[in-house]
């Protein structure tokens, strides 16, 4: 097939005029420069490094022009590949915005060439890292695919994660982004989807079915340690996640791009003869272009065994936890027209300073490689689909000028290549911005409503770009020929939260849902990747294990962990050899009997019900999976239990007096937390950096109160001294063997997990930092009816008292009633300012009551 492709070529001009241009724009912004300026110099000091990647703009149009070439029976509606290697790139790493900064491009030494590509800047939370992805040469033998960088600022270090080459150049690395738990995530290549749940091409072609060759690989998210070791794949289907992006909250988003394909059945036998999109789009802005005719869509077709066909683009934004677990769907998915929004593209995706994601949208043929930059709204303001482009994940740009994005379209206001924001709680960013500039007889203006796209001259510089007063200060002076296509600034994360919920926050993974699968019989209905039962398998398993593995614990950890495996996989087995293959059975046995057994209560339902159910499912189907996690978790909970938990009324009956086995001691104690004069701990041991009305950070102290041998705790009433004033800021949660039975703020209680037969409420800091704060919902909780908690507001001086009450000190016995070293903890949490976690000392007359056994056996 052969298809011609207008593109107008780019006329260059003089540049002497524009060695002032950028000076006198400063003023041309909306609002006061001088503000921006100060918020410039206080941002990017003289200390403050940044990241540019810079290509020959000349170069990238004509790679434009190159990939629209129809070959191999491609058409120009192929995405182009996360794999594709385009030399000449060069990674500038600039000291500082003073002008004797220095400015190393720190990838030429280490290729020993001039021809290598780099893409896909992430830098660390606390900004001394930069994260990127780089293709050495092509006959380079140790870097000649993607792989994952990091360079550090303060060493000067530059790193390859994979060192070993031959694992290294195994697979297409990209995308990469940081994990909270210190992982390194990436999109790759080298797992390609899961093989073993696909329809094979004869059976396909028994019903009828005809699939589609990808033009590459999928590329998935994959897991990795900072050494390079423990690879492990967390996506799955055929489509390609990519752009990942950290979010503040330590989750990663990134975009889901796969495609279907419709058939044609109206296309004329000279297909081969019409011309594909003229590209003269009339649309402006995020309006969207008029649908293709027909014959267009019949010109950009492909050729199938049933037909042309012509292919749909749909782009679906995810959030994951960096372990793979509670994908969450934050916008609906956006299904591309049937017009030039299908050369649309959704780039450089990253959470700017105020929690909202950002991200370039370009066409993909645009000669002056540039477009506008989105701030991603709520799922709730979407537009209208049939008049916005990408409407479904509520653009608006940020840019509060009309930005023309179309090729042979004129932009008065220019076009953007690149964003990072500066991630301070602010929406500034640093871009690369181009004007939109003409010449005549040797004197540059700006564009017009009346000039040609063919007399356009774009020239990209470097700016800070504040579009709260739509104002830009040059730090790199637009050069000729010259574009900026990645950016990145050396600063700490502080951005705020995604500030919407989710579009679907109890999704499903269903990866292949689109499929790339045509049929002859529109009524039949084929998704091999998901046939097979995967998700029903790993979700019934991982939760029914989970849960119920948890909530037993363990009673000796076999009997879980046998029982959960042995079910799990007797019923994986018989259920997923009926639905799918024997596999799904003996792995959920073998993994679920093995971890179950070895790990013990918690882990023996947990990793019983987890790999029963995840393998169960996946090999076997759904039922494999369904049956053998809520088995291998039920009766991993039934046999389970804590070693030494005991019904709560053999506490009771102990502590009760009338038990000849047990005699009843009162005792008093002074309890003492000393006094925090020290704010909280920023950014370290699992504290995050400061932002309003999150819990970001806390300080814990930890009392230990001894008990004879044997004994049992039964009572405990605190009392602070009389007339003692005590102080804390913000909240505090008090513990008793991490069960918590008073907080200033009730509204920890939900966010924790539940243990034992009354769902104490177990603290853990990990389910409370990163949470919003609502001021408004402030409210005391005192655990048990029989409890009385009392204390002065946050940030004034009073008095407090707290009786634990019996009941509730024996559910907590009842956990663990062998326990004889019991921990009283005071933890203060904090948001944003120099006084959180500060406490004064607080000191209280402890009355005790416990049980010790009236004879002790050896």
């Amino acid at each position: 097939m052969k298809y011609i492709i207008n593109i107008i070529n780019i006329r260059r001009f003089g540049y002497a005029f524009l060695m002032t241009l950028p000076l006198w724009l400063v003023a041309c912004g909306a609002g006061d420069s001088g503000d921006s300026a100060q918020e410039f110099d206080e941002s990017l000091s003289s200390d403050t490094p940044f990241v540019y990647v810079q290509r020959s703009l000349s170069d990238t149009s004509e790679i434009a022009v190159a990939s629209s070439i129809i070959d191999n029976g491609k058409t120009p509606l192929d995405m182009r590949s996360p794999y594709d290697f385009n030399s000449g790139a060069i990674l500038n790493v600039q000291s500082s915005v003073s002008a004797d900064a220095r400015v190393i491009d720190i990838l030429q030494p280490y290729f020993d060439s001039d021809s290598y590509d780099v893409k896909d800047l992430s830098i660390s939370k606390d900004g001394r890292y930069l994260l990127f992805a780089a293709h050495g040469p092509l006959n380079s033998e140790s870097h000649h695919s993607w792989n994952i960088y990091e360079y550090d600022f303060v060493n000067d270090a530059l790193l390859r994660f994979i060192e070993d080459d031959q694992l290294a150049n195994a697979g297409q690395d990209t995308s990469p982004a940081y994990g909270e738990d210190g992982k390194i995530l990436f999109s790759s290549d080298r797992a390609a989807g899961t093989v073993a749940s696909r329809m094979s091409e004869s059976e396909l072609e028994a019903i009828g079915c005809y699939k589609v060759a990808s033009p590459e690989k999928p590329s998935l998210i994959h897991s990795m340690t900072r050494t390079g070791g423990d690879i492990l794949q967390i996506t799955d289907g055929e489509n390609h996640d990519v752009k990942l992006a950290t979010l503040t909250d330590g989750r990663i988003a990134f975009v889901r791009w796969s495609r279907s394909y419709e058939v044609l059945d109206n296309c004329a036998a000279d297909i081969d003869t019409i011309a594909p999109a003229s590209f003269i789009v009339e649309a402006g802005g995020l309006n969207a272009p008029a649908q293709w005719s027909d014959e267009i869509k019949c010109a950009l077709s492909e050729p199938s065994e049933l037909g042309p066909l012509f292919a749909k683009n749909h782009y679906t934004l995810f959030r994951i936890n960096t372990d793979g677990t509670e994908m969450q769907q934050l916008y609906k998915t956006v299904t591309v027209a049937a017009s030039d929004e299908e050369f649309l593209q959704l780039d450089k995706v990253v959470q700017g300073g105020g929690g909202q994601l950002l991200a370039l949208i370009r066409h993909e043929f645009n000669q002056y490689s540039g477009g506008d930059i989105l701030e991603l709204q709520a799922p709730t303001d979407s537009g209208d689909v049939s008049t916005t482009i990408f409407a479904n994940i509520s653009p608006r740009s940020m840019t509060n000028d009309e930005i023309n994005i179309y090729p042979n379209q004129l932009s008065e206001h220019g076009w953007y290549s690149a964003l990072w924001p500066y991630r301070d709680g602010t929406n500034r960013l640093l871009v690369s911005w181009s004007q939109c500039l003409t010449e005549d007889e040797g004197v540059s203006s700006f564009c017009s409503d009346t000039d040609n796209s063919g007399d356009v001259d774009a020239q990209y510089g470097v700016w800070v770009f504040d579009p709260r007063n739509d104002t830009r200060l040059p730090v790199i002076r637009a050069k000729k020929n010259v574009i900026y296509t990645e950016l990145a600034i050396a600063l700490p994360n502080q951005s705020h939260f995604l500030p919407f919920d989710a579009f679907d926050a109890e999704y499903v993974d269903a990866p292949n849902d689109l499929g790339s699968i045509v049929c002859n019989d529109p009524g039949t209905q084929i998704n091999p990747d998901t046939d097979g039962g995967t998700d029903g398998g790993t979700d019934g398993g991982t939760d029914g294990g989970t849960d119920g593995g948890t909530d037993g614990g363990t009673d000796g950890g076999t009997d879980g962990g046998t029982d959960g495996g042995t079910d799990g996989g007797t019923d994986g087995g018989t259920d997923g050899g009926t639905d799918g293959d024997t596999d799904g059975g003996t792995d959920g046995g073998t993994d679920g009997g093995t971890d179950g057994g070895t790990d013990g209560g918690t882990d023996g339902g947990t990793d019983g019900g987890t790999d029963g159910g995840t393998d169960g499912g996946t090999d076997g189907g759904t039922d494999g999976g369904t049956d053998g996690g809520t088995d291998g978790g039920a009766d991993g909970g039934t046999d389970g239990g804590t070693e030494n938990e005991v019904p709560v009324t053999e506490v009771t009956d102990i502590c009760s007096g009338n038990s000849a086995d047990y005699e009843i001691v009162n005792q008093a104690r002074r309890l003492i937390f000393p006094e925090e004069q020290n704010t909280c701990d920023w950014g370290v041991n699992g504290n995050l950096s400061k932002l309003d009305l999150y819990f970001r950070a806390r300080r814990e102290q930890v009392l230990q109160i001894n008990l004879p041998e044997g004994a049992v705790l039964c009572d405990m009433n605190l009392s602070s001294e009389a007339n003692q004033d005590m102080f804390y800021d913000d909240h505090f949660l008090l513990t008793l063997n991490d069960v918590v039975f008073a907080t200033t703020y009730d509204n920890f209680i939900p966010m924790l997990d539940s243990i034992g037969e009354n769902n104490l409420p177990l603290y853990d800091w990990e389910n409370i930092v990163a949470n919003s704060w609502q001021v408004q919902d402030e409210t005391d909780f005192c655990l048990g009816d029989s409890s009385v908690c009392s204390w002065p507001m946050s940030e004034t001086q009073g008095s407090m008292t707290v009786s634990l009450g019996n009941r509730t000190v024996e559910e907590v016995m009842a956990l663990d009633i062998q326990r004889n070293e019991h921990e009283l903890q005071f933890v203060t949490t904090g948001d944003n300012n120099s006084t959180d976690c500060i406490h004064s000392e607080f000191k209280f007359d402890a009355d005790i009551k416990y049980a010790v056994p009236t004879v002790i056996v050896p």
